[in-house]
């Protein structure tokens, strides 16, 4: 997914809100959102795990690493 807006502070406009409901960790509070078919605000939390588990991924921009596991 790309966000190309011509103004280069796009802060607020909804893009952490929208990766959460299309990676299940959010319902949208309107409208709808069908995964391989199934509508999301019907899918059960233990549901939403399995499909996250199984067919969602996210790359991170930036790496988020506990800082004891680095070795100098």
């Amino acid at each position: 997914m790309a966000n190309i807006s011509p103004s280069p502070d796009l802060s607020g406009c909804g893009k952490s809100t929208l990766l959460s409901i299309l990676g299940l960790l959010d319902t949208p509070s309107g409208g709808s959102y069908a995964l391989k078919g199934s509508e999301v605000a019907n899918l059960s939390f233990p549901e939403r795990a399995r499909i996250r588990n199984r067919e969602i991924g996210f790359i991170f921009q930036s790496f988020n690493l506990d800082w004891r596991s680095h070795r100098l």
